[in-house]
Formats: structure tokens, C-alpha cells, sequence
């Protein structure tokens, strides 16, 4: 196999656990919502799921002894800063909009995380973003409000609470964030070891803002089992996943792929919840779905590319 082909099949299977931990993602929306059914509150649930998930994390590098290598300090300095401000702030940024605005709102608040990280990614690699970039993400902008509901009834509601808008962009731009540097802190590092260090970052920040929501007796076997839930779903499984393919694909690719997590999310809610799929929302859905399709055409264009040139210089070279 050549280095080019190597390369290829390396991109496939980045867009691949990106895309499948996005819909990891899109998953722990329905088990929140169940979870909640039962009388937990939202803060003490990602306590615990980021708790058990850092737990399991470090199970599976306890198991996989050559995927640790004993990192130096600044290199749990770097991915703890990751896991702190990107994942812990923007779980903490989110839950902060939600206390004045809808979910929808703050779904399409969080979203503007595609457009952020296309552009921070153009911005880094010092290029600018091709049109299909450029198509795609307007497609996911565009789909966001009408899947989200937002143009449902009440979608609006609590919209001029600036505070509650202002927590919703920061939400976008910490994952924004937090998918960029993903892929440039550590890209060689295995990815349970990236992840377990990430989670163990964000763990002391959110005890420390959130002490308060942990139960101050024995924990009750129902949380255990949703936190267990929650942390495969919505931890684990998809920051496992990210953090083998973003190195892969780079943060623009991410972004588009990311936004799978919404249609994910809504088909998971009509499976498991029993949630209403409107036209609206379906139509959301599939300009999300015709923005993803269009980044990896664009993907695919630009792998011929490479290769149309590959084979011109080689080409060059045997003349």
C-alpha cells in the first residue's frame, strides 16, 4: 500500500468514528430527557457521567498497558486545558442557556460551532475555505433552526435574555475550541490515553462548580445506571471516537461531520421518547444531511486531486 493510499484509507476511517461519535452524541439528548423523567437534575447527571465515564476511560488504558507511554507533564497540562475548557466548559456553557431559553434556541446557539471551527480552521492552515466548505456549511447553518424546532411554536421564547444568548455562543465557541485543539494537542497520542487525561482534567473543575448537585448520601442505583448510560453515550464512546478520527481529518471536516449529532439526536427522541418529527424538522434534517453529504464530496474531490497530481509527478519523474 502507498503512503497516499495509506493516507486515504486513514481519512475514511477518521470521517468514520467522527461521524459515528456524533450520533453517540446525538444519543444522550433522549437518555437526558428519560433520565429527568425519573426526578434527577441535569447538573447532578453530568457529575456523575463525567465521573464514571473518566473511571471507564482509565479501565480500558489500565487494559491496554501500550496505549499510556507515560506522557510528561505538559502534555497532561495541554489535553487537562482541553478537557477542561472544552468539554467541561461547554457542558457547563449549554446548561447555563438552557435556565432562560428553549432547548431549541440553545441547540442553534450551540450549532454556530460549525461555521466557528470551518473558519478557525481555514484561519490555522492559512487557506482559504474552498466553496464546497462554504456550501456545506451553510446547508447545516441553514437546517439547524428547522430541525431544532426553533420555528415551532415557542421556539423563540426567552430569545432577548442576553445572558442566556451569550452563554449559548459560548458554547459554540468552546467546542469550537475543543474540536481544533483536539487534533492538534497530542494527534499521535492513543486515543484512551488522550481521552482519559482529558476527562480527568475536566473533573476537578466540575466538582468544583458543581459539588452541590452530588447526593450527600449513598448514591441511589437508578443514578448509577443512567450516569453508566450517559457516560458511554455521551463521553466515553464518542470522545474516544473524535479523538481517533479528528487527527485524521482536521477541525473543518469535524465540524460538518459533528453536526450529525442532531439528526441523531431528533430520530433517537422519536424512537425512544416518542417525540413529534414535523415536516419543519425533517427538512432541518435534510439540509444537515445534504451539508454532511457535500463536505465529503468535497473530501473526495480533493483526494482525486491529490492523487491526479501524485500521478503527474511521478509521471514527470519516469520521463
Amino acid at each position: 500500500m502507498t503512503r497516499r493510499q495509506d493516507l486515504a484509507r486513514g481519512k475514511k476511517i477518521g470521517a468514520l468514528s467522527v461521524l459515528l461519535g456524533a450520533c453517540s452524541f446525538g444519543l444522550m439528548s433522549p437518555l437526558s430527557k428519560l433520565a429527568l423523567g425519573y426526578g434527577w437534575q441535569p447538573v447532578t447527571l453530568t457529575v456523575v457521567q463525567t465521573a464514571i465515564s473518566t473511571i471507564l476511560l482509565w479501565a480500558l488504558v489500565a487494559l491496554n498497558r501500550g496505549s499510556f507511554g507515560r506522557p510528561k507533564g505538559i502534555v497532561w497540562l495541554k489535553l487537562s486545558a482541553v478537557g477542561a475548557f472544552g468539554l467541561c466548559g461547554t457542558t457547563m456553557a449549554i446548561n447555563l442557556s438552557l435556565q432562560s431559553l428553549t432547548p431549541s434556541l440553545a441547540v442553534v446557539l450551540l450549532f454556530q460551532f460549525v461555521w466557528m471551527t470551518v473558519l478557525a480552521d481555514a484561519v490555522l492552515a492559512r487557506r482559504r475555505p474552498s466553496r464546497l466548505e462554504i456550501a456545506a456549511a451553510l446547508c447545516v447553518w441553514a437546517g439547524t433552526p428547522l430541525a431544532s424546532g426553533l420555528l415551532e411554536e415557542g421556539g423563540w421564547s426567552g430569545a432577548a435574555d442576553p445572558a442566556g444568548i451569550g452563554f449559548g455562543l459560548l458554547s459554540a465557541v468552546t467546542y469550537s475550541l475543543y474540536l481544533i485543539s483536539s487534533g492538534r494537542v497530542e494527534p499521535d497520542m492513543h486515543p484512551f490515553a488522550k481521552s482519559a487525561i482529558m476527562l480527568t482534567g475536566a473533573m476537578p473543575l466540575l466538582l468544583l462548580l458543581h459539588a452541590f448537585a452530588l447526593p450527600s448520601g449513598p448514591m441511589d442505583g437508578s443514578l448509577l445506571l443512567w450516569g453508566l448510560a450517559l457516560a458511554l453515550a455521551g463521553q466515553a464512546v464518542p470522545v474516544v471516537l473524535f479523538n481517533m478520527g479528528i487527527p485524521r481529518i482536521g477541525g473543518a471536516m469535524t465540524a460538518m461531520l459533528g453536526s450529525a449529532e442532531l439528526p441523531a439526536a431528533i430520530l433517537f427522541s422519536v424512537w425512544l421518547t416518542g417525540d413529534r418529527l414535523s415536516w419543519t424538522i425533517a427538512g432541518g434534517m435534510a439540509l444537515i444531511t445534504g451539508g454532511i453529504l457535500l463536505s465529503q464530496w468535497g473530501a473526495v474531490q480533493g483526494n482525486d486531486e491529490t492523487a491526479r497530481g501524485a500521478a503527474s509527478l511521478e509521471e514527470s519523474r519516469c520521463r
